[in-house]
């Protein structure tokens, strides 16, 4: 093969490879600032009612060694452990697990036997998130409501997560409140 032949193969192969890199780093910035335009705060909610007292649903509510029996974690890992703090049912109650989807924290800031819980949850990596489980008497029973909001202003993931995660969060909502729905009324 002549010089000139192996110069003009080498030369379209330099060619080939800057042009992949310019397209992946007008993909990498078109991302990043479609991220940029994305809300970077969401509340995610889901109710049910439930046939029971406030007494009745925060057994299981309100202490966090209960949380494994009707969360849906459970069910996506098996494996999962989890730690506790000496008290699991007051203010400052924590719980932390370990999970191959990954390792987290819950903690309890607000712990009422007649109106719910609220918490701050952390996975690692990301900043803490703030969440609740409420109770309200209605005429058809006690209602159960779920919210767990998230505030990603400093990630682009997290927006991105928020944009195309809302369908999985709310199935995860709705799947641990049927599970508490189902063993509030069991007992």
């Amino acid at each position: 093969m002549s010089d000139k032949k192996k110069k003009s193969g080498g030369s379209i192969l330099l060619k080939l490879l800057v042009l992949v890199v310019f397209v992946a780093l007008l993909a990498f910035i078109g991302g990043w600032a479609y991220g940029n335009t994305l809300d970077p705060k969401k509340t995610f909610t889901q109710s049910v009612t439930v046939q029971a007292d406030e007494d009745d649903v925060h057994k299981y509510i309100g202490d966090l060694k209960q949380w494994p029996e009707w969360g849906p974690w459970r069910d996506e890992d098996p494996e999962m452990t989890w730690e506790y703090s000496e008290k699991t049912n007051e203010v400052g109650s924590w719980t932390r697990w370990k999970s191959r989807h990954g390792n987290g924290e819950l903690k309890f800031t607000a712990v009422d036997r007649k109106k719910g819980v609220d918490y701050l949850f952390t996975m690692e990596g990301w900043e803490p998130q703030k969440g609740s489980v409420i109770y309200t008497r209605d005429k058809d029973g006690l209602k159960v409501t779920w919210n767990s909001e998230m505030d990603m202003t400093d990630s682009i993931m997290g927006r991105y997560f928020i944009k195309f995660g809302e369908d999985a969060m709310n199935e995860m909502l709705t799947k641990g409140l049927n599970k508490l729905k189902k063993k509030v009324e069991a007992n």
